[in-house]
C-alpha cells in the first residue's frame, strides 16, 4: 500500500472548499435572521391595524346607534305631522281652498278658516 500523500496545492483546495462552505453558511443564517426580523416587524403592523380596525368597528357602531336614534325621531315626527291639523297646515301653506281642507282633512269649516287665516301661502 503506498503511503497516502497531500500536496500544498491539495491542502489549500481543501481549505478553500471549507472557506466558502463556511462564508455560505454565515450568508444562509444572516438571510434567516433578516426575515426573523421582517417577520416581527409585520407581526407588530398586524397588531396595529387589528386595532385599528377594532377602533373604527366600535366608531361604527356609535354612529349606527346615533343613525338609527335620529331615524326613530324622524319617524316620530313624521307620525306626528301625519296629523290632519298638520295636513291642513301644509295644503294651506300650498295655496289651497277652504272647502279642499274641510273635505281633505274632515275639519269643520271654523277650524278650516282658522288654519287658512295663520297659515294661507304667502303669510308664513
Amino acid at each position: 500500500m503506498q503511503p497516502l500523500v497531500i500536496s500544498w496545492v491539495h491542502l489549500l483546495y481543501v481549505l478553500l472548499f471549507i472557506l466558502v462552505l463556511y462564508v455560505g453558511q454565515l450568508l444562509f443564517f444572516y438571510r434567516k435572521l433578516q426575515l426573523r426580523q421582517y417577520c416581527l416587524e409585520l407581526n407588530k403592523r398586524v397588531v396595529q391595524l387589528e386595532d385599528e380596525v377594532h377602533a373604527l368597528e366600535q366608531r361604527l357602531q356609535g354612529l349606527q346607534l346615533g343613525l338609527m336614534a335620529s331615524a326613530e325621531v324622524q319617524i316620530r315626527e313624521e307620525e306626528i305631522s301625519d296629523t290632519p291639523y298638520a295636513r291642513a297646515i301644509k295644503l294651506a301653506k300650498a295655496g289651497t281652498e277652504v272647502d279642499v281642507l274641510i273635505r281633505e282633512c274632515g275639519l269643520s269649516r271654523g277650524e278650516a278658516d282658522l288654519i287658512m287665516a295663520l297659515y294661507r301661502a304667502g303669510k308664513y
